[in-house]
């Protein structure tokens, strides 16, 4: 049970120095790593997966599109819905 304390407090330190070095805030990088594991989803997915409101996700996605890394995509078949996906940029 130490060793694996021990393993989550350098974990968080590895991602608190990764946040750091992207100049990015552990929520939008972490919103970063979703879309990068599960490719395009939308607005509303990527708020269950953060534990958060779509509210919240919104002002993440700003931030995001507003330096590059995600472009949002409005869904042809039903407008209310947004889609969003990691931009080359952000690789």
């Amino acid at each position: 049970m130490f060793l694996l304390r021990e393993l989550s407090a350098e974990m968080e330190t590895l991602t608190e120095a990764h946040a750091r070095l992207v100049k990015l805030n552990r929520t939008d990088l972490r919103a970063l790593e979703i879309m990068a594991r599960e490719g395009p989803l939308s607005a509303v997915h990527l708020a269950h997966r953060l534990y958060l409101t779509p509210g919240a996700v919104t002002g993440i996605l700003d931030r995001l599109e507003h330096q590059g890394h995600t472009p949002r995509t409005a869904n042809q078949l039903d407008r209310r819905q947004v889609w969003v996906a990691q931009s080359p940029h952000a690789h």
